[in-house]
């Protein structure tokens, strides 16, 4: 199964984007890791809240082909939901992605199989909380900028 992914993209803030690039490269990436970062663990927050719960032993079993029985232990789905980083494919973007971990069964009630229809969880709560995590992001990036720029001033005053 592939990894589904979703894609959101700030486009436009022209003022935030040269405030972006007169912070220089490094303060810039640090900016919206720290951003991107928050902004994923409100989603995550916000997915474990939505996310279905089973009570009840999460230990499962099964014997392999030469009679061993082998036992493991994924935990509930609530307590897999993790925000992790990847790496972006463009240099200077920052990618935090939102997983369930090793709850793969996340996956299988979100998007149904063959033989089980779709119980969604995560896309309605995306759905009903993006525009949040969008607030959020932009928030961080306007106070670390004004931080920035608080300390640029506060350099060119010393010379």
């Amino acid at each position: 199964m592939a990894a589904s992914r979703v894609r959101v993209t700030f486009t436009g803030g022209k003022q935030l984007e040269q405030a972006l690039r007169e912070m220089g490269e490094e303060w810039a990436t640090k900016a919206g890791y720290r951003a991107n970062l928050k902004a994923a663990q409100h989603m995550r927050d916000r997915y474990v809240e939505a996310a279905p719960y089973q009570p009840g032993s999460t230990v499962k079993s099964w014997k392999r082909k030469d009679g061993t029985v082998v036992k493991a232990d994924y935990g509930h789905l609530k307590e897999n939901i993790r925000v992790r980083r990847d790496k972006s494919r463009k240099q200077g973007n920052v990618v935090h992605l939102v997983t369930v971990g090793k709850a793969f069964w996340g996956r299988f009630l979100e998007y149904g199989t063959r033989k089980m229809a779709a119980r969604p969880w995560m896309r309605p709560a995306f759905e009903k909380h993006r525009e949040q995590a969008v607030d959020i992001q932009l928030g961080e990036l306007n106070s670390l900028i004004e931080r920035a720029a608080k300390r640029i001033r506060g350099a060119k005053a010393k010379k």
